[in-house]
């Protein structure tokens, strides 16, 4: 599916003269085919960062959470989270992260 969009904006891109394929020792195909695959190399290495930010991000709250605190319901005060608050905001954390890593490698 990504390679067919490229490939749909790079001949888009040879219709608006933004690139010509001729211009070049390679075949109007193989240079199609190195554009394409020159545009699809940067979308993965931008993917790629993007989902290292993520999970470094999420490393970043699961230690942070460590630190959260809520209001105790029957005392009113101030207290650490219990074990089970903490995996319950974590594992909703970590289902957020795997819903944006999945938009990320599908687009």
């Amino acid at each position: 599916m990504k390679r067919e969009v490229i490939e749909k904006v790079v001949e888009k891109a040879v219709e608006c003269n933004f690139i010509s394929l001729s211009d070049c020792s390679l075949s109007k195909d193989e240079r199609k085919q190195e554009i394409i695959e020159v545009i699809k190399r940067d979308i993965d290495e931008e993917n790629k960062k993007a989902i290292e930010a993520l999970v470094n991000e999420f490393g970043e709250y699961i230690l942070e959470a460590a630190e959260y605190t809520t209001t105790d319901d029957s005392t009113g005060e101030k207290r650490p989270l219990t074990i089970a608050e903490m995996a319950e905001l974590i594992y909703g954390e970590y289902w957020r992260v795997q819903g944006e890593i999945s938009e990320i490698v599908n687009e």
